[in-house]
């Protein structure tokens, strides 16, 4: 029963880590707005109406004004709460209700009124502007070709390891903890019962063997003391047997000695009787 406890108990951990991994909802937030400012997001649940936090997001943006952040959340919908700030003070700010949370990239332009945004060159438009550059701004040229590649690896290194850390988030989060811990509680309460209830199968079943070894030992007790009290009788009677013999045999002796004291009386009488005549 115990190894079936911890087959049944490994399976259910496979399960939910299984489960966790697969229900996470995984989305980009790519956010256009101001160079260098502080962009700061709060992210609530879009299903409810009252706030519900679900993640919050800070970063600066870089010399484009690009900043991204990764959501992991297993909400259909989501509400987008966007401050923007410069050396800690507020700048601008807005909000984006009812947003579908399906996996796919969100791409929000977050910039107040009278400003612009500054486009954000690809890499081929790097290499092609550097390239008809003169030769003076040569070293500029592949300083900026590894910085943008750098930056590129940078950024994919950070989808790589917050895609990780959003499916280690999700799986240690703490519905999983709680459930993880309702199971074990669970697991724990029927071991304990079930050892519970075999001790007491095992004390009944002692109890009774110790009751009917009393009883046949009362029983074998009984047995003997009839058999003793029979044995008592009998030689009881044997005893009185024996001492009517020894009566009889007194008396008998008795009597003999009477009947011989008879015959000498008679003998006497007769002696006597005769002798009188002569």
């Amino acid at each position: 029963m115990e190894k079936r406890l911890v087959r049944f108990l490994i399976g259910m951990l496979i399960l939910i880590f299984i489960l966790s991994s697969v229900s996470a909802a995984k989305t980009m937030i790519k956010i256009k707005t101001l160079q260098f400012h502080e962009v700061e997001v709060a992210v609530s649940d879009g299903t409810i109406s009252d706030f519900s936090l679900i993640q919050r997001f800070k970063g600066q943006a870089d010399k484009y004004g690009d900043i991204n952040f990764t959501l992991d959340s297993q909400k259909s919908k989501i509400n987008l709460y966007l401050y923007l700030k410069r050396n800690n003070e507020k700048v601008f700010d807005d909000k984006l209700m009812d947003i579908e949370n399906n996996g796919k990239t969100i791409n929000i332009t977050f910039i107040p009124e009278g400003y612009e945004a500054i486009p954000t060159p690809t890499f081929e438009e790097l290499k092609l502007n550097e390239t008809n550059s003169s030769l003076e701004n040569a070293s500029e040229i592949i300083v900026g070709q590894e910085n943008l590649t750098q930056k590129i690896e940078e950024q994919n290194t950070k989808t790589i390891f917050g895609f990780t850390g959003a499916v280690i988030k999700n799986v240690f989060s703490k519905k999983v903890i709680y459930v993880i811990i309702g199971v074990f509680m669970l697991l724990i309460v029927l071991f304990v019962t079930i050892r519970i209830v075999r001790n007491r199968g095992a004390n009944d079943i002692n109890r009774e063997i110790k009751i009917r070894k009393l009883s046949d030992v009362n029983s074998d007790t009984q047995n003997r003391i009839e058999n003793r009290m029979g044995l008592i009788e009998e030689a009881e009677k044997k005893i009185k047997e024996a001492q009517n013999e020894i009566n009889k045999i007194k008396n008998e002796e008795k009597i003999k000695e009477i009947r011989k004291r008879m015959e000498n009386e008679e003998r006497e009488l007769k002696r006597l009787s005769s002798g009188g005549q002569q």
